[in-house]
């Protein structure tokens, strides 16, 4: 079962599952890391004059059309994470990155949590192969591709 859970993890929305069989993702690692508390540092730095979305009701909707954009195989794209201008203002390789994954047909990518690692979802037997930059140093895939 699939679910948007908010608050401090007492709002408990169902939402419709997504058949995740046709999913497979990969995570990309980068040379360098991205610390949690460094990158919670940075965070209010960035966004002295606010957060791209403030408001509860704001980011449930954006979330719920990525969900849905997704439940239809569709290409998303980079999925919101504030994190992420931070990151890419210090780390513009993410850019080159996002970019591999949309040639690849990725339905969508970003990072994981705070970084430094990227991901990918990918429908079953649509994705193209990808040459990696050298500043990867590791990709896992999801389940393993056969």
């Amino acid at each position: 079962h699939s679910a948007i859970v908010s608050g401090i993890g007492d709002q408990i929305e169902p939402i419709a599952s997504m058949s995740y069989a046709h999913l497979y993702g990969m995570v990309a690692f980068p040379d360098w890391n991205v610390g949690t508390e460094n990158a919670y540092g940075r965070l209010d730095d960035f966004y002295r004059d606010g957060y791209p979305v403030e408001k509860e009701e704001d980011a449930l909707r954006e979330l719920k059309q990525m969900y849905d954009t997704l439940v239809d195989k569709e290409q998303a794209g980079r999925l919101p994470n504030d994190f992420l201008p931070p990151l890419l203002a210090r780390y513009p390789q993410y850019k080159e990155l996002f970019a591999l994954f949309a040639r690849a047909r990725a339905l969508a990518w970003g990072i994981t949590g705070s970084g430094s690692a990227a991901f990918a979802l990918f429908a079953q037997g649509k994705a193209r192969k990808i040459t990696w930059p050298a500043w990867v140093r590791q990709v896992l895939c999801l389940p393993d591709i056969p």
